[in-house]
């Protein structure tokens, strides 16, 4: 992993990722003005997901693949260059996303 981010694994039909994508998308906007070095990207499974499901990405560096920890939609992963990649479980809004984000990556709260 060259750098930090963060991961969306979304499903256009899935109901919970459509009511997360304006929060998403509000919190993307926010941590770029705080860090644009941080990258926040989003992914289609309906396009994707059996390739990254059936991939072995992350198994070296993490002892399980991506696909492993993707068990519904939505599915917020933050990847730390330091500290790795860590299921979101917290709220689905931007100020919960960002505090997460502040408290990985920055070591703020």
């Amino acid at each position: 992993m060259k750098r930090n981010s963060v991961t969306l694994f979304y499903a256009d039909w899935c109901g919970f990722c459509q009511k997360l994508k304006p929060h998403y998308q509000e919190f993307a906007e926010q941590l770029h003005k705080i860090n644009p070095t941080i990258k926040v990207t989003a992914i289609d499974m309906d396009k994707y997901g059996d390739e990254i499901k059936g991939s072995q990405t992350g198994l070296e560096r993490y002892g399980r693949s991506i696909g492993d920890d993707i068990k519904g939609y939505p599915t917020i992963m933050f990847f730390d260059k330091s500290k790795g990649r860590m299921v979101y479980s917290g709220n689905r809004d931007a100020s919960s996303l960002m505090k997460a984000a502040k408290e990985i990556f920055l070591n703020t709260e």
